[in-house]
């Protein structure tokens, strides 16, 4: 019994110490270092945005995912081939067009709205990190679970796992 109590308090103390010890430091991305272009872009007649996807060589991607989102969180439906595509009745706003590697923030103009350096036609780069796209940045399975938010739940997990059987015996315990 006492030799139970001893591993307890020891797996408690562990868990404890899981939550105050200090971390490997991340880097945090300055907020000011980011640079997005808002590409303009003029809607076809109906609200159609038109556009064409390449790889680094200028080649047409055989069949590009596209999503085309609202900042609502609301997506649109993409028509994709041969490395063209086009979303229809889109209202004039600001979307996010994703694609593979790359993202593009466009102001979709209303047809004979836009101004003059407005697009008609929006052109994308798969994994282009230049002009309008902005890098997608990928973390390691290993580094998803060493970020500080992923060691404070899976410490608060384990604590849990210790303290809930410890306070159910302890409970039958007091009951008898």
């Amino acid at each position: 019994m006492k030799l139970l109590r001893i591993f307890r308090s020891t797996a408690v103390a562990l868990a404890c110490l899981g939550l105050i010890v200090p971390l490997r430091e991340m880097p945090a991305a300055n907020i000011a270092d980011v640079a997005v272009q808002i590409l303009d872009v003029e809607l076809g007649p109906n609200g159609r945005l038109t556009g064409t996807v390449v790889n680094g060589q200028q080649i047409p991607l055989s069949q590009p995912v596209i999503v085309v989102a609202h900042p609502s969180g609301q997506k649109r439906p993409v028509v994709a081939r041969k490395g063209s595509f086009f979303v229809d009745a889109l209202p004039g706003g600001v979307y996010v067009v994703t694609t593979t590697g790359a993202t593009v923030v466009c102001r979709c103009w209303v047809a004979g709205t836009a101004p003059p350096a407005a697009v008609d036609q929006l052109n994308l780069i798969a994994g282009d990190v230049g002009g309008n796209a902005i890098k997608h940045e990928s973390r390691s399975f290993g580094e998803l679970f060493l970020s500080p938010p992923a060691l404070i739940g899976i410490s608060l997990i384990i604590a849990a796992g210790i303290a809930i059987p410890i306070a159910i015996n302890n409970s039958k315990s007091n009951a008898s």
